[in-house]
């Protein structure tokens, strides 16, 4: 489960950094041909916005394998704290259920756009494909998580909040 946590992990970690990389590089053009010739490119902005979102949703997985995911504290210490183990793997599991749940949607919804053909307006191309990597991120984070509630010592230590 380690090793598998492992890929995971990479994978998000080079998608992210290839998504931002990719981003700037578009807006950094964009901006140049703006300044030097008065029209920049029609289509960066909507692909940006798809690199964006491989950052975004990826990005909730790589929090996640680091603890630095928003979660609420308020009822950390309701309960005795030997339940904390037992606590956290329930956690870990609801969190993986609701994962998959929203794998299901989102298939679904990829899929409906599928049948649909529906097409990008700016860039004249399927949406699709862009919509496949919201069940991937879902699954990741589930599969994540399932290893959590699984084995919790694989969990990362909590981070401390600077609010506190």
């Amino acid at each position: 489960m380690r090793n598998l946590l492992q890929i995971i992990s990479f994978f998000e970690r080079t998608a992210c950094i290839v998504a931002l990389a990719f981003m700037s590089v578009l807006i950094f053009i964009d901006v140049v041909m703006r300044t030097l010739f008065g029209t920049g490119l029609h289509w960066v902005g909507q692909t940006a916005v798809y690199a964006n979102m491989v950052v975004a949703l990826l990005g909730v997985g790589l929090a996640s394998a680091s603890a630095a995911h928003l979660r609420p504290r308020f009822a950390d210490n309701w309960l005795p704290a030997n339940w904390q183990p037992l606590l956290n793997s329930i956690a870990e599991a609801i969190t993986a259920c609701a994962c998959v749940i929203f794998v299901y949607l989102s298939a679904q919804l990829v899929y409906e756009t599928y049948q649909l053909q529906e097409i990008s307006t700016v860039l004249r191309s399927l949406i699709w494909p862009v919509q496949l990597l919201l069940p991937l991120a879902f699954l990741l984070t589930a599969l994540r998580h399932a290893c959590y509630a699984i084995r919790p010592e694989l969990r990362p230590a909590a981070t401390t909040d600077v609010m506190e």
